[in-house]
């Protein structure tokens, strides 16, 4: 690999906390083979000046790509995959920073931790969240490799991937809800592990809220409609009717009830299936991760 480390950041109009974000990672210690990549998913703010006027600024090479529409999270991160030369890419959220407290270990603990364990697929860190609060993970009952527990998933915010342990396109084309099940599921189908560090975290704190005006309940079960879908992609078919279940129990946690909705989403899901395929998940493998995490894997 050319780099050791690449630090991939999605943006869409939040130039200024976009460049704090990448201050904050400059300001921390950093392997000498660092690249920057950045992919703008459209904004039409002034986030191309702001990004071009760091390139020759911050000390390490800065890839800038501008999409002309707005992929989404997971694509614009499929983008940053592609274009990474790193052994380790570190997706961080535009809206976030590296916390000052360690910013002297986040970045050389990760990849030391890394480096000792080649069967850790990812590695996410914990999230101080000053709007929407605590961002728990689902961590193993009873993995623990070299002192950090094995993790349901990762926060997508804040997360270092093994980039060999991966293949394009790291995302399946699912928007806005649950896509990094697609990841974090597949890393445990082929035998790896998802790990949480808590000693290290981000700090969340968007300023420029792009949910706005957007209609939560629709939000809530997309979300609920997308986690069903990549599960039922994956799981063998014995475990659907404990999927469907699962699946009913979040809508009525959360009183979801608009026939019409329901009626859409299911429409969306039929697309998902014929647009994506994978290689069903091992009933052992779903049963391990049952005893490690519990009914959430349902």
């Amino acid at each position: 690999m050319k780099y050791k480390l690449t630090i991939a950041l999605i943006t869409m109009n939040r130039a200024e906390q976009l460049k704090l974000a990448i201050e904050s990672c400059v300001k921390s210690v950093l392997p000498e083979k660092t690249q920057f990549v950045i992919v703008d998913n459209g904004s039409v703010d002034d986030t191309e000046a702001v990004v071009k006027a760091m390139q020759d600024t911050i000390g390490y090479d800065l890839v800038y790509h501008k999409e002309p529409i707005n992929l989404g999270a997971g694509l614009g991160r499929n983008v940053c995959f592609d274009v990474a030369e790193g052994e380790y890419i570190f997706f961080l959220d535009d809206d976030a920073e590296i916390s000052e407290a360690c910013r002297d270990t986040f970045f050389t603990k990760s990849i030391d931790y890394l480096d000792r364990n080649p069967k850790v697929a990812s590695l996410t860190t914990q999230v101080v969240d000053k709007v929407f609060g605590d961002r728990p993970i689902t961590e193993s009952k009873t993995t623990v490799i070299d002192s950090l527990k094995s993790a349901y998933t990762f926060h997508e915010g804040t997360v270092f991937f093994r980039k060999n342990a991966f293949s394009s396109p790291l995302y399946m084309d699912i928007r806005y809800g649950g896509e990094h099940l697609s990841v974090s599921t597949g890393v445990r189908d082929r035998g790896g592990y998802n790990v949480y560090d808590p000693s290290i975290s981000i700090d969340h704190n968007p300023k420029v809220d792009k949910w706005k005006n957007q209609d939560s309940k629709r939000l809530s079960a997309q979300t609920i409609s997308n986690v069903y879908a990549i599960k039922r992609l994956y799981y063998p078919f014995v475990f659907l009717p404990l999927l469907y279940l699962a699946y009913k129990k979040r809508l009525k946690q959360n009183s979801i009830h608009d026939a019409a909705l329901m009626k859409e989403l299911r429409a969306k899901r039929k697309e998902f299936y014929q647009n994506n395929k994978v290689k069903k998940s091992k009933i052992g493998t779903v049963i391990k991760s049952y005893r490690e995490f519990g009914l959430t894997v349902f």
